[in-house]
């Protein structure tokens, strides 16, 4: 199974940030996952959540904040003394840092109302790299998903969804995703097989133990999102 570092490494790691990312790739990650939101003054930031207040030493909606007002926070603190002072990111330098160690997976955090145009200013930023990598973008949202296909059709896309599918694949050739992302207690090893039928690779999440490993490599998908990819590694390695 690939390895996909979730939100960098994010049992090591502060996530989103440079340190989990470079943590991530040293531990082996093929593809490093991390999330965008939008600012105010419409810069795509890497968080995952729509305010500060959990990961950084500031505080309110992004949304509601400019770069400049939130680029001074620390995003590293929150997780251990060691990391203080690590900074919260613009896509286009997390983009910069991972290339080519890893492939890069951008999810986008939005839906009809939060962070509309998300998808636009990702795929501007993307246009300049996507001849230098292969650039996944995942989304809940999933017209956003077929927004990016018509803006930038060399972007691979990549459903994510949270309650089980009868047909999972209806749904991607629906919108033109090139593979599937379920929540691991979501598929099956039939809908696993189906997919695979009709070239869609899976890569499920989140998995962080020996005996999850087992099952989802039971499962044979492709691909497994982790918070902890040196585990995942070394279960490849057995």
């Amino acid at each position: 199974m690939k390895v996909i570092g979730h939100r960098g490494a994010r049992g090591l790691a502060p996530e989103n940030t440079i340190a989990g990312f470079k943590r991530g790739i040293e531990e082996g990650s093929d593809y490093i996952e991390f999330d965008v939101n939008l600012t105010k003054d419409k810069r795509v930031v890497v968080i995952h959540d729509a305010k500060l207040d959990r990961t950084t030493d500031l505080s309110g909606k992004i949304s509601e904040l400019t770069w400049s007002e939130i680029n001074t926070a620390d995003a590293g603190s929150w997780f251990s003394t060691e990391y203080k002072g690590e900074k919260l990111l613009l896509l286009e330098e997390a983009l910069e840092f991972i290339i080519p160690d890893a492939i890069p997976i951008i999810e986008l955090k939005m839906n009809f109302v939060l962070n509309q145009g998300l998808e636009d200013e990702v795929a501007k930023i993307c246009n300049d790299f996507i001849l230098k990598s292969k650039i996944i973008v995942i989304s809940f949202f999933h017209p956003a998903l077929k927004r990016m296909k018509d803006l930038l059709p060399e972007i691979k896309t990549g459903i994510l969804y949270n309650s089980a599918l009868l047909e999972p694949w209806t749904l991607a050739d629906a919108i033109k995703a090139d593979s599937i992302h379920p929540r691991g207690d979501a598929i099956s090893k039939e809908i696993v097989s189906k997919c695979h039928n009709l070239n869609y690779p899976v890569g499920p999440w989140i998995a962080n133990t020996v005996e999850e490993f087992k099952y989802f490599k039971g499962l044979g998908v492709d691909a497994l999102g982790t918070d902890f990819p040196d585990r995942l590694r070394e279960f490849n390695l057995l």
